[in-house]
């Protein structure tokens, strides 16, 4: 439930202190495409110019490369305790950074915060990248061309969304959430379909949660303004019955034929 490059707008769900126990089996693995050893278990172009790659961490294991991640970011990884969470980031940006390199000729990897917080490189400041964490996997978004957020969550039966829905959800979300069976699958996909698709909405603005998710209604549409601008999220990876992916990526005007 972790979202961003350094962790910096994951919504609160931790404050209830669980766990993750339900790991879904590791899907068959995909070529790749850019002919990197990273191994990828889902690779799609969902909007025109994204891309959107899930890594499971077990197998990745053996390509982290230190030698890639500036020494300012390899201190902040390893500031955190468990070895899968330093696992986890350094898969990340190890993967990050040679499809950076490898496709776009991008050779320097050190960020910078911008706005709330959001890291972005200032050697290429065109590149917009995402990232989010849950369990065994990473969700990597790449884009040259459009500011975007993505989000995986994996559904668990033990959290306990009944309390935690009013913290996250608009009045019609949380109306819808209340008439469905108490405790039922459906109830529970609903809970992290919202969270996942406000997790991606806040990561494409940029804001985190700078911004107020509760006037975030994801069932009135699936476009949202922010400063002017429109940001369409698209849920993908849906064979992925197990866990609720999500897209969100600022949608530019068409010029007029």
């Amino acid at each position: 439930m972790e979202g961003g490059i350094t962790t910096y707008y994951p919504l609160r769900l931790r404050k209830t202190e669980f766990t993750l126990s339900y790991i879904p089996e590791a899907p068959a693995m995909i070529q790749n495409r850019y002919k990197s050893p990273f191994r990828i278990a889902r690779e799609m172009e969902p909007v025109e110019g994204v891309r959107v790659f899930l890594l499971p961490v077990f197998d990745n294991r053996p390509y982290i490369d230190p030698s890639i991640i500036p020494e300012k970011q390899l201190l902040e990884i390893n500031r955190y305790q468990r070895t899968h969470d330093r696992d986890k980031r350094l898969i990340a940006r190890s993967f990050l950074y040679h499809y950076l390199k490898t496709v776009h000729r991008i050779t320097q990897f050190d960020t910078q915060p911008g706005a709330y917080k959001k890291p972005f490189l200032p050697e290429a400041a065109h590149v917009h990248f995402s990232i989010s964490y849950s369990a065994d996997f990473i969700l990597i978004g790449i884009s040259t061309t459009l500011p975007l957020g993505v989000d995986i969550e994996y559904i668990n039966d033990e959290i306990p969304v009944t309390e935690i829905a009013p913290t996250i959800m608009s009045t019609g979300e949380l109306d819808h959430f209340r008439q469905l069976p108490e405790g039922s699958a459906e109830q529970y996909r609903f809970f992290y379909s919202v969270f996942s698709k406000k997790e991606a909405i806040i990561k494409a603005f940029g804001t985190g949660l700078y911004y107020d998710i509760l006037s975030i209604n994801t069932l009135s549409d699936n476009t949202f303004l922010y400063q002017g601008q429109s940001y369409v999220c698209t849920p993908i990876f849906t064979e992925e019955r197990s866990c609720c992916i999500n897209l969100c990526t600022q949608q530019f005007a068409k010029p007029d034929s």
